[in-house]
Parts: C-alpha cells; sequence; structure tokens
C-alpha cells in the first residue's frame, strides 16, 4: 500500500539492540482518521436501507442473510 503514495505512511526501524519497529507518519495518520470516518459516514447512511433490506428478506431461517453479507 505504501508505494501507492508520494510519501510513507509507515517509517520502519530494523531489530537489533533497539529492538526495532514501526511508527506512522503524519499521512498514515491522517489516512486511518479519514478512512474511519468515512467508513462512519457509510454505516450511519446505510441503516435505513439496510433494516429495508432485512425486512424484505425471504427464508431467514436458512442462515443466509443477505444483509450480514452485504455489510
Amino acid at each position: 500500500m505504501q508505494s501507492g503514495f508520494a510519501d510513507p505512511l509507515l517509517l520502519t526501524e530494523r531489530g537489533g539492540k533497539g529492538r526495532g519497529g514501526a511508527s506512522l507518519t503524519q499521512l498514515g495518520i491522517e489516512l486511518i482518521n479519514r478512512y474511519e470516518a468515512h467508513a462512519s459516514l457509510i454505516a450511519d447512511q446505510s441503516t435505513d436501507i439496510l433494516d429495508w433490506l432485512r425486512s424484505v428478506q425471504s427464508d431467514r431461517s436458512s442462515g443466509a442473510d443477505l444483509v450480514d453479507q452485504i455489510g
């Protein structure tokens, strides 16, 4: 994923005495924050259609819940 961006999302350090590690850059943090905000917005706006789909779904006893497969 990192190769798709002009600037790095993650900085890594090799192991050894300092045990290495990884940390998000500001761009990586912003990407995660924007993604989570967008996902939350989609979930909030999907409630009505998902409720309606559940109400018209056939044969729920089969265990094939279409709405759960979508979401």
